[in-house]
C-alpha cells in the first residue's frame, strides 16, 4: 500500500483544518466559465476543484 496518497479503499486521512482551508481555497480558485455556462457537469466541476486542491497541498495529503 502506497501511503503517500489516498487511494479508495487504501486509507482515510481525517481532513485536518489546514485541508479544509485549502479545499476552500481550491473551491473558490475554480472559475465559473460563463461561455460553459450550465454545460459543465457536477462532475467536471469537482474534478477541477479535486486538482487544484491536489496542486496546493503536500502529497501526502492528496485526496
Amino acid at each position: 500500500m502506497d501511503i503517500g496518497h489516498a487511494n479508495i479503499g487504501d486509507i482515510h486521512l481525517q481532513w485536518t483544518e489546514e485541508d479544509n482551508l485549502c479545499l476552500v481555497n481550491a473551491w473558490l480558485n475554480v472559475p465559473i466559465d460563463f461561455v460553459i455556462g450550465n454545460e459543465n457537469t457536477a462532475r467536471d466541476f469537482w474534478n477541477q476543484v479535486a486538482e487544484e486542491y491536489n496542486s496546493n497541498t503536500a502529497d501526502n495529503r492528496r485526496r
